[in-house]
């Protein structure tokens, strides 16, 4: 993939990179403490109001631009190969858009980027395995115990990844964390569904 195509060298070059990869009790972890357990937590870059980062995620959400989602996934995921050694997921699974909502926008962003660090570390892309139920996220206005009690309602997973033997470790994959809310119910979903461990990924972090 042609990154000057997507991205020029010299933004490449200034891309505010967390590295929070290299950090074990990171921000984006300590985010989930206390909310759903994670193995490990890490995002690409940092978000912030008229930032670089947020023109991308512009252009990624409005403009319909998949393939620069795609490109900084391959980007992220040949960082996270060249660092971690010991790399190793069971599978990608990219939080699901609601059906109506895909039909509008015509992709998931999401869903993008872990298809682009699928293609960079060959972990395989299972994100057609999961589904939201829900179109709007109505966890915001839910207390913690009735959040953990409605999971199953906002997301479901196939009976594919329900009929592993064994316990696998997937990386599930957000555009942006702010709250999390999202991520929370996504990743309890998976863990209440499955005998899994989970870790969480996103393109970028919201400070």
């Amino acid at each position: 993939m042609d990154g000057e195509k997507y991205l020029c060298l010299n933004c490449q070059a200034n891309l505010p990179k967390t590295n929070f990869h290299l950090q074990r009790n990171n921000t984006v972890e300590r985010s989930f403490w206390g909310r759903v357990q994670i193995q490990k937590a890490f995002s690409y870059l940092y978000f912030q109001e008229g930032g670089i980062t947020r023109k991308l995620m512009h252009s990624i959400k409005y403009d319909g631009d998949k393939e620069l989602a795609e490109f900084l996934g391959n980007s992220y995921g040949s960082q996270l190969v060249e660092q971690i050694p010991d790399l190793y997921f069971d599978g990608i699974l990219a939080v699901p858009l609601h059906s109506s909502k895909f039909r509008k926008r015509g992709f998931n962003q999401s869903e993008e980027f872990a298809k682009g660090i699928s293609n960079s570390t060959g972990i395989p892309n299972l994100s057609h395995l999961a589904k939201r139920n829900i179109a709007t996220d109505t966890q915001t206005r839910k207390s913690r115990l009735d959040r953990w009690q409605n999971v199953s309602e906002i997301f479901s997973v196939g009976s594919e990844l329900k009929d592993k033997t064994h316990s696998p470790h997937y990386l599930l994959v957000d555009d942006v964390i702010t709250t999390g809310a999202t991520m929370e119910s996504f990743a309890n979903c998976l863990i209440n569904s499955l005998d899994c461990k989970v870790s969480i990924a996103s393109i970028a972090y919201a400070v």
